[in-house]
């Protein structure tokens, strides 16, 4: 038979020599970013809109659309929160937090619309959740939080996330955290209210 025979050479090059190294952090997860943009510093009302296909809504929070720090409770967004429920978050730069929530787990591998609401102006945060299964009764979950107390929710510097949220500590937004684990088609956000 015939045998297999590798070889190695040495051959000198102008890169060898030893190079002082550094910590090079690997923030795992895949998401989506859309660099911080001014017209949302201002905002008094905005909706956000997806639809989302969880895969694993009990693993713990989950961001699906944010703008959010969550070191310094900063920002608003859409998550899954630790009990698997669709939930809208708001906070403040006086560190007040608002959060509501459907109060009903999402189901795995089930495509649901979702939708928050958010109107400073009138004191009032909302989240909407409708299971878009055609065999299911397609029941829709609308619950309101208000009246609530809040400055202005926009002013951070966090980008706008797609499937997490930045951590903000110190200050860099560069960590991302609360992947999440399904998919999300059609993620919006408008700076008006609409109606669902």
């Amino acid at each position: 038979g015939s045998e297999m025979c590798i070889r190695d050479r040495y051959i000198p090059s102008d890169i060898e020599g030893d190079y002082p190294g550094h910590v090079q952090n690997i923030h795992v997860g895949s998401y989506g970013l859309v660099p911080n943009l001014p017209a949302l510093n201002n905002a008094r009302q905005l909706t956000i809109t997806a639809w989302i296909y969880p895969t694993t809504p009990l693993k713990g929070i989950q961001g699906l659309l944010t703008k959010s720090m969550v070191a310094e409770g900063l920002g608003y967004g859409l998550f899954i929160n630790q009990n698997g429920e669709l939930a809208l978050r708001v906070g403040d730069t006086l560190s007040s937090v608002a959060e509501v929530s459907t109060g009903q787990p999402l189901e795995r591998a089930e495509w649901y619309f979702v939708a928050g609401r958010i109107d400073l102006n009138a004191g009032r945060i909302s989240v909407h959740q409708i299971c878009a299964t055609w065999w299911r009764d397609k029941q829709q979950i609308i619950r309101t939080l208000d009246p609530i107390k809040l400055g202005c929710t926009n002013n951070n510097v966090a980008p706008i996330l797609i499937a997490a949220s930045a951590d903000g500590e110190g200050s860099s937004v560069n960590h991302m955290v609360h992947h999440f684990n399904g998919k999300i088609d059609s993620p919006k956000l408008f700076l008006y209210l609409i109606h669902i």
